[in-house]
């Protein structure tokens, strides 16, 4: 009888051991995915926000110093700018829109600009 309860104790144990390692473990998983997705958020929110100041004579001083700047600090696949009037027709013409394009791990984000 003692056998059979060292066994099962045994047995029990190392249940409970597996249970936990692989807790650890998807824990540690979801905290490094909840990491990248923050700073994935950070780098679109950025990019986004500094385009906009820099079309409106914030920020950097030019959109080729924005994308100097932002291709070296999020390491981008892709990222640049053009007057939307290149591929694009809009009415207004007192008003220049500009877009900007970044592509960041095979993803493509796009932000526009408008420039009274």
């Amino acid at each position: 009888m003692k056998i059979i309860n060292l066994l099962f104790s045994i047995l029990l144990c190392s249940s409970l051991f597996l249970l936990i390692e692989s807790g650890i473990y998807t824990g540690l998983k979801l905290d490094n995915y909840c990491k990248k997705i923050q700073r994935i958020n950070d780098m679109n929110f950025f990019i986004y926000s500094s385009f906009k100041n820099t079309c409106n004579g914030n920020g950097f001083s030019s959109l080729e110093e924005w994308q100097k700047n932002c291709n070296a600090m999020w390491n981008l696949s892709y990222i640049g700018f053009c007057p939307a009037d290149d591929f694009m027709n809009y009415e207004n013409n007192n008003q220049k829109i500009m877009y900007g394009m970044w592509i960041f791990e095979d993803e493509k984000k796009e932000v526009y600009c408008i420039i009274n």
